[in-house]
């Protein structure tokens, strides 16, 4: 009799742990980028290339599983809503990081399980423990660390940074409410389709010419954006979600490199403990919330 050739519980794990690591490898690349681009180029216009170029790519697998019906999925108000909540957190995003140090403004959106865990009370109806209430209270207190020593010398780009997570925490809130309508592949590629479509109406108000350079850093924003999301995918496919969920904080080591090689910004020791604080009470969330099958999205989704 043949053996098994099925990978084991332990194998599948150990192949989504991998995936994800990877994925949160590439995703701050995307950043690098755009903070790189932003010396040049509005944030209108890098958005819009994140978001053409990530949907160009996506198109043909898009057209070859769904065909026409890739620009149809199911609850498509919801859909609708959950894209303009991801863009919103998008180009918040990258207005932040080309003001401030990519790991500052990456700490920053990374309150986005603390802002889920909110809307879930207030939006949801979510019984929230008290446990859950003390992380969230922890988190908050680590955003003021990396934000100090007062908010009158706060500038835009911690601003942009905190309303970033805000959206992006409402997007978890719409994807929950999306759960079991649509495939991931099917939601990634309409949420690329609509800020596409939204972002080629305004990026004639901002546009500037690229040359043969710029261009090709905008297309790979849009493949680390598609590999990146697509690594996540499959990484979920194989590990339980309260594996896979706090190594979503590898991003911010990531982040840290890419800007000390390529920008020379490090975090100082504050930054470093707010930032510390932030991913403990995260992570805690995260696994909090993995025991009751609600987990929030397990990589900030520029």
């Amino acid at each position: 009799m043949a053996g098994n050739t099925a990978p084991t519980t332990e194998a599948r794990a150990m192949r989504g742990i991998i995936l994800m690591v990877l994925a949160m490898v590439l995703v701050p690349g995307m950043d690098g980028i755009a903070k790189y681009l932003s010396a040049n180029f509005s944030v209108l216009q890098i958005s819009w290339a994140r978001y053409a170029s990530m949907t160009l790519f996506l198109l043909p697998f898009a057209l070859w599983k769904f065909r026409s019906g890739a620009f149809f999925p199911g609850q498509i108000r919801w859909q609708i809503l959950r894209s303009l909540f991801l863009l919103g957190s998008t180009y918040l995003f990258f207005s932040a990081i080309a003001l401030i140090p990519i790991t500052d403004g990456l700490a920053l959106v990374f309150i986005y399980p603390l802002i889920v865990t909110l809307f879930s009370a207030i939006f949801l109806k979510e019984i929230i423990g008290i446990r859950r209430w003390l992380a969230v209270i922890a988190g908050f207190f680590g955003i003021l660390v990396v934000l100090r020593p007062g908010f009158d010398t706060i500038g835009p780009g911690a601003f942009y940074a905190l309303a970033s997570g805000v959206c992006h925490g409402s997007y978890i809130i719409t994807t929950r409410h999306l759960s079991g309508h649509s495939t991931a592949l099917h939601t990634l590629f309409f949420t690329g389709v609509i800020g596409s479509i939204l972002l080629t109406l305004a990026v004639p108000l901002a546009w500037t010419a690229p040359d043969t350079s710029a261009l090709f850093w905008m297309c790979m924003i849009g493949l680390l954006a598609a590999s990146g999301h697509f690594l996540i995918i499959k990484s979920c496919d194989y590990a339980p979600a309260s594996v896979i969920a706090p190594l979503g904080y590898i991003e911010i080591i990531s982040a840290t490199l890419i800007g000390y090689v390529f920008f020379d910004d490090f975090p100082d020791f504050w930054t470093w403990i707010g930032m510390t604080i932030i991913m403990a009470s995260g992570i805690y969330i995260s696994l909090r919330e993995s025991l009751r099958k609600a987990v929030p999205l397990p990589a900030v989704a520029q």
